[in-house]
């Protein structure tokens, strides 16, 4: 799942997306407008729904990052 892209220079942020397949629609969103992000399984004992997914992009993109998932009909948690 994870494809190891390398990010230039910051720290790495994410967004949970919930499912496998949504967090692969928002990569996808993302490397159309030409961010670099990754599809990842995220670490599920902070929270009673098991297995979730989301993806990671630079931090210093979050607002924009957020704002086009949403915009595009992706519920972040």
């Amino acid at each position: 799942m994870n494809n190891n892209t390398s990010y230039r220079a910051g720290a790495v942020c994410s967004a949970v997306t919930g499912s496998m397949t949504t967090a692969l629609k928002a990569k996808k969103i993302l490397a159309g407008v030409g961010i670099r992000a990754n599809a990842v399984k995220l670490s599920s004992k902070n929270t009673a729904r098991g297995c979730i997914y989301g993806v990671e992009y630079p931090c210093e993109l979050s607002g924009n990052v957020r704002s086009m998932l949403l915009n595009a009909g992706i519920e972040l948690s």
